[in-house]
């Protein structure tokens, strides 16, 4: 199984929604393909991140046979729609 894993709230930031982004993306790694997009610094920069994300998505979607995107949290819950 291949999956696309996207996140703006990744470590070394720190707080809870970095801790479960990376340990879920350490767990999935030991039983998928893992693709990850991650962002672990300053939220200010979300203007620019989201589309860098957009455009680094679409490459991984059409040149790996993704199965399955999971989105690290909800403001970035578009990027799911537009992949799929």
């Amino acid at each position: 199984m291949n999956i696309l894993y996207i996140t703006r709230k990744y470590p070394p930031i720190t707080g809870g929604m970095e801790k479960i982004n990376f340990h879920l993306s350490q767990i999935l790694k030991k039983h998928a393909n893992l693709e990850l997009i991650s962002w672990g610094r300053s939220q200010k920069w979300l203007p620019i991140v989201f589309p860098y994300f957009l455009l680094k998505s679409f490459r991984i979607v059409f040149t790996k046979k993704i199965n399955v995107i999971h989105i690290g949290d909800g403001l970035l819950s578009p990027l799911g729609f537009i992949n799929f």
